[in-house]
């Protein structure tokens, strides 16, 4: 069940534009796809929207050149359907707690308490491992069945 608001993660997102693999790629694509389509909102922080132009340009097996990368971050931006939110000063505290008492990686700690400070419960990652570390985060993996 989706929530009505919920967040998917940078690693899902990749896959939308990284057709590297193939399968993930037409998993990704088509989950934004009818997402978008059938008028869902969901959510996207500040760090995922900087990881994914990252990722894109310098990490992914087949990089994005920096105007294509430039213009998925602004399409991302002025997409009404996409609810983007952030994190302060407060919020990284409030993950190097999260980071300390779960054992997890402190970006994902980040991401989470965003997700939280903000009323977001379920995320959309490949990284089940440490997101379900943190209570109260629902993580679900789009690319298994």
């Amino acid at each position: 069940m989706i929530e009505k608001y919920f967040l998917i993660d940078t690693n899902v997102l990749v896959h939308v534009w990284d057709n590297s693999d193939l399968s993930k790629h037409n998993v990704a694509k088509n989950f934004l796809k009818n997402l978008l389509l059938k008028g869902k909102s969901f959510v996207l922080t500040s760090q995922n929207m900087a990881e994914l132009y990252n990722v894109l340009r310098c990490k992914s097996e087949k990089k994005v050149s920096e105007r294509d990368a430039r213009e998925i971050i602004e399409d991302i931006n002025t997409n009404k359907d996409i609810r983007k939110i952030s994190y302060n000063h407060i919020s990284v505290q409030n993950a190097i707690e999260l980071t300390e008492k779960y054992s997890t990686h402190f970006w994902d700690a980040l991401i989470a308490t965003t997700m939280l400070e903000n009323g977001i419960t379920q995320i959309y990652t490949e990284n089940i491992k440490d997101f379900s570390k943190i209570p109260d985060i629902v993580a679900i993996n789009p690319f298994e069945n």
